[in-house]
């Protein structure tokens, strides 16, 4: 069966985080013998089409000259829209082009779904494509999108309609279900669906010769933060709450991996509270480093906060570093909770508590009964093989009810 995704946000290059679950979710229904192409926003120094691995690759532009193309990637559409005039001058442009290029690959590819994700401006565009041309819409909230419509006036009728006229709808989280359920006022009866988890990558190993290959400092206890540098992400409140783990364990240190609009706030942030030596802001890294990281430190601290633009969808750092046997505290907000084995409460903080935070964090890198084969037990619900067989048991449906008419 022909398939199209409709994003956007997509790896821009192989080494690229950026939509990096669309890409594995194309990949693995590739695998399971399907034809995959994949519409996404074009971005500079990228190019226009590719074949990655059977799957072809074509991606839109909007705006001339490329290089001020200010919608998508970066901090994410939201922030950009938020943060950049040129964006929301350019953001109209965005939808009508990312139509146009909807409709000429639907007559070149002739895809019998249409997987959408995010629900505006995909699933607006896919539903009315997908009206015109008589395909089947899956549509895969992620979370943005719809936080951005429950702001706007009439965000909940353009949400209904899009909800009506999807095939299936798909959530990442029991909580964006419910966040749907309230905008449109009625149970959507969608499916939750999580993001899927490489368990093969991210595996247990030896924290020692992670340390030593990352050129780490052996004997002390650290701490990792791995996500955008943005504001739902609350890396300043684990900051501030850093301050209160390095007072009562003054060699203990933190890692930060990511980018993002934040990142001088941060530093700034960090020098006024003196820790510049036990802080340390490693940017983007390869993401085939990613799992010695999650290995080598003692915990994975995921501090998300609620803000105007939404908050945590899911949170799929939290179940890569459990994949790898390492524990996780995470804050009250969105779907992170869900992340925990059985939702354990001891490693749940309240949002935007330093304090509080601070407390977790100790209790938890003081706690010697934590087994690496229970958290990764825990971790396998969402590896990728269950998550595509998910997948894959609504497109047999679909199969199935076009066989027997």
């Amino acid at each position: 069966m022909n398939i199209l995704f409709l994003t956007s946000s997509f790896p821009r290059n192989r080494f690229d985080f950026h939509g990096h679950f669309v890409f594995r979710l194309a990949q693995e229904l590739k695998k399971a013998g399907h034809n995959l192409a994949v519409l996404a926003p074009h971005a500079p120094k990228t190019k226009k089409k590719e074949d990655w691995n059977g799957i072809r690759i074509n991606r839109f532009t909007y705006f001339f000259p490329y290089s001020l193309q200010k919608v998508a990637y970066r901090s994410g559409i939201g922030p950009n829209l938020k943060k950049s005039i040129l964006a929301r001058v350019q953001f109209p442009l965005f939808i009508v082009s990312q139509f146009i290029y909807l409709l000429l690959e639907i007559i070149r590819f002739k895809p019998k779904i249409i997987i959408a994700h995010w629900l505006f401006p995909q699933g607006f565009n896919a539903v009315i494509a997908a009206l015109l041309f008589k395909k089947k819409t899956f549509l895969v909230l992620h979370g943005a999108a719809l936080f951005a419509l429950k702001r706007m006036p009439a965000g909940h009728l353009l949400a209904k309609f899009i909800i009506r006229h999807s095939y299936k709808v798909i959530t990442v989280s029991q909580y964006l279900k419910k966040e749907l359920d309230s905008l449109i006022g009625y149970n959507s009866a969608a499916s939750v669906i999580p993001m899927g988890t490489d368990t093969d990558l991210f595996f247990p190993g030896s924290r020692t010769k992670s340390r030593k290959k990352l050129n780490l400092p052996l004997k002390v206890p650290l701490i990792l933060f791995v996500g955008r540098l943005i504001d739902v992400k609350g890396p300043q409140y684990l900051i501030k709450a850093f301050k209160y783990v390095q007072t009562s364990l003054p060699r203990a240190q933190l890692l930060i991996i990511g980018t993002g609009n934040k990142r001088e706030c941060l530093e700034q942030q960090t020098k006024k509270l003196g820790l510049q030596d036990h802080i340390h802001f490693l940017g983007r890294i390869n993401p085939k480093k990613l799992p010695d990281y999650y290995r080598s430190v003692n915990l994975l601290v995921c501090p998300s906060v609620p803000t105007p633009l939404g908050e945590e969808a899911f949170g799929l750092t939290s179940v890569e570093a459990q994949a790898c046997g390492i524990p996780v505290c995470v804050s009250r907000s969105g779907g992170l909770p869900e992340n925990l084995p059985g939702g354990n409460s001891s490693s749940i903080f309240p949002p935007a508590k330093s304090r509080p935070m601070a407390k977790v964090i100790m209790n938890m890198l003081k706690n010697r009964s934590i087994k690496k084969k229970d958290i990764r037990l825990s971790a396998l619900r969402f590896s990728w093989s269950v998550v595509r067989q998910k997948y894959l048991n609504l497109i047999n449906k679909l199969e199935k009810s076009n066989h027997a008419k």
